[in-house]
């Protein structure tokens, strides 16, 4: 009898129990509504990267075809983390503004493939050097230079970010300072190196112009937001609007003379690039033009070689 007694007490302790854990879980879920309980789950798989943590549950207690799928977009190294649904591999394209002076936000290339568009990304200022220049022409070194604002950039990285393509559109202005000789013009607009008089002093003579660029490089990321790129550069000139040569003198007297002429360049030139991107935020660039900027008989041939670096608007 007593061994009865004791069995059912030990059955009633055994049920409280259990209703009293049943009670304890039902106020936990209604503390958390949100919270999502699986039994018996016929698989879990977990798939952790560097930027994104995926977690599918297929099957539950009762639901044989259920399915869960859940993705952790990691910002950084820190446990802040930005949750989005059901992230596929099939969006293997990005679109967005990738910065600019105009900046409205940037695509991350951790993701995937991005295709990104600037406008007015960078401003370049550099030195330019002529080479095989024909005998009087005697630029000044740290006088001749260029200036580039890169208007509308356009850039395809693929997936695993490691290289990339882009093309880029700008404005660009190179100046040629000379000592000693000047740069003089027929009525042809055909340029010719000339010996200044005998009393001339303090001459200066500059040959400007003004070019629209097209550049296109080839990318390879070598570390993180470091980047080298290559590639060729086309430059169209105008008729006459923006290329001219002057020449600043004080005459005998000491009192300044000074002329300006027009000059008809080659429309098209053809350059090559090499750029070195450091943290997205200036660039270390040469630009070498094999290719004189005037046509054979129309004024001096030589080349040019341009070093210099951009900054990020």
């Amino acid at each position: 009898m007593k061994n009865r007694i004791l069995l059912i007490f030990f059955s009633l302790f055994v049920v409280s129990s259990a209703c009293a854990q049943q009670d304890s879980l039902a106020e936990q879920c209604a503390v958390v509504p949100d919270t999502i309980v699986f039994c018996r789950p016929d698989s879990v798989l977990i798939v952790h990267s560097d930027s994104i943590l995926s977690i599918v549950v297929n099957g539950n207690q009762g639901n044989p075809g259920y399915v869960y799928e859940r993705s952790l977009a990691i910002a950084d190294t820190s446990s802040t983390t930005m949750k989005s649904e059901s992230i596929k591999q099939s969006n293997i394209f990005s679109f967005g503004y990738d910065g600019g002076l105009f900046d409205f936000g940037k695509v991350s290339r951790k993701k995937g493939a991005a295709i990104n568009f600037s406008l007015l990304q960078s401003l370049e200022m550099g030195l330019t050097v002529p080479f095989s220049c024909p005998s009087g022409m005697q630029t000044r070194l740290f006088r001749s230079n260029e200036v580039r604002l890169n208007c509308l950039t356009l850039s395809v990285w693929p997936y695993k970010k490691k290289w990339g393509v882009s093309i880029d559109c700008g404005v660009s202005y190179n100046r040629y300072f000379m000592k000693k000789n000047a740069f003089t013009c027929d009525a042809n607009h055909f340029v010719s190196i000339t010996s200044m008089p005998e009393g001339v002093k303090e001459a200066e003579s500059c040959m400007g112009f003004l070019r629209a660029d097209l550049k296109v490089l080839y990318h390879y990321t070598v570390h993180r937001e470091v980047d080298l790129a290559g590639g060729i550069m086309l430059s169209w000139c105008a008729d006459k609007f923006g290329n001219t040569t002057s020449t600043v003198w004080r005459d005998a007297d000491g009192k300044e003379q000074s002329e300006l002429f027009k000059i008809n360049p080659e429309r098209v030139m053809t350059s090559f690039r090499l750029e070195c991107l450091l943290c997205e935020v200036f660039r270390i660039y040469a630009n070498v033009s094999p290719k004189s900027p005037f046509k054979l008989g129309t004024g001096p041939q030589f080349g040019t070689v341009s070093l210099g670096i951009g900054f990020r608007l």
